[in-house]
């Protein structure tokens, strides 16, 4: 399945892309004690509970990852996962960002390896790396979920090895994951940290703006939902992500352009990749975001975002589409606070 994240706070588009040729090895295999018990397997559900209030955060501790330099966390940029800048012992520096949590049905990056095997069930896998510029690792849990550690490089020239720092982070994720220590958090009551984006959307709306034929793909943490035919990669497909950043701006006056739909400003963003597709982004900026570590969330917000691509040749045309989705959505968000 095709991803569109907002990365580092500019908009841009992610594919899950197949990764890493990483060398097999086994990580933290304990000898067997006579008569005892075998580990119980740790299962994703079990770990993190209910995902929607999980703090992605918890699962890292920058100070103890291993295979790097150093690790600090960096700027929020969504509600499902954790960016982390790597510094590697080479002196190449890699973004690298923890989550979201995945289910089975999300992983399109083919076969995979394992590259580390747990007591505990987990395994750290990656897959062919198809980009020096990005690698995605996985913890991949024994009840068809997976945390899905992705990297690049932090500046076009920092030549860092990404699935090295994907892998690295993934490991650590599963060291916090195995210990407990995944926390939970609060959204207030002016949030969407609570609120079902797959649920703002049906088929109606959805056909309304052209886009038919399609099923609806959750995720578990509940900020982001997909809307795309399992079949027909010709039909436009549809997401509704809640993420954080600084109040949304016109940054590029060649792609972007405001707006105002349902009484919120909004900023329309149009991507068209030569002789393949189109993307359209609408972004509102929301209330502001809160955060365990104060220092990461200073002058963020929540932000929605609705993005549609579609295929050359299509009949639908993606701004129209997302302006006409963003319509229905918009309304029922939570009211900005002045």
């Amino acid at each position: 399945m095709t991803r569109w994240r907002v990365m580092g706070g500019t908009l841009g588009i992610v594919v899950l892309l197949g990764l890493a040729g990483c060398a097999s090895t086994v990580r933290g295999t304990p000898e067997a004690v006579p008569g005892a018990p075998a580990a119980a397997p740790i299962s994703a559900q079990t770990a993190f509970g209910d995902a929607t209030t999980v703090d992605p955060c918890s699962v890292v501790d920058a100070a103890t990852v291993h295979g790097v330099a150093s690790a600090r966390r960096v700027t929020a940029d969504a509600l499902d996962d954790c960016p982390v800048f790597v510094t590697q012992h080479d002196g190449a520096t890699a973004y690298v960002t923890v989550g979201p949590l995945e289910t089975s049905d999300d992983l399109t990056a083919g076969p995979l390896d394992t590259v580390t095997s747990l007591p505990d069930g987990m395994t750290i896998q990656v897959g062919k790396q198809d980009s020096a510029d990005y690698c995605d690792a996985y913890v991949i849990f024994p009840d068809a979920y997976d945390l899905d550690v992705s990297a690049s490089p932090s500046t076009s020239d920092s030549h860092a090895n990404v699935c090295a720092a994907a892998v690295a982070l993934a490991e650590n994720a599963a060291d916090q994951i195995a210990a407990g220590v995944i926390r939970h958090r609060t959204y207030p009551g002016d949030s969407v940290g609570q609120v079902d984006p797959c649920g703002l959307l049906g088929a109606g709306t959805l056909a309304a703006a052209g886009i038919t034929g399609i099923n609806t793909y959750a995720y578990p943490e509940g900020h982001e939902c997909y809307w795309a035919s399992d079949s027909d990669t010709n039909l436009p497909t549809a997401q509704l992500n809640f993420v954080v950043g600084e109040q949304p701006t016109i940054l590029d006056p060649t792609t972007d352009s405001s707006a105002v739909i349902a009484g919120r400003p909004s900023v329309v963003s149009l991507y068209t990749q030569p002789d393949t597709d189109s993307i359209c982004w609408i972004n509102t900026g929301l209330n502001a975001y809160t955060d365990a570590d104060t220092s990461a969330a200073a002058g963020l917000v929540e932000i929605a975002e609705v993005g549609v691509d579609t295929v050359q040749g299509s009949k639908v045309n993606p701004c129209t589409a997302a302006k006409a989705v963003a319509a229905q959505v918009w309304p029922k968000l939570p009211a900005v606070a002045h």
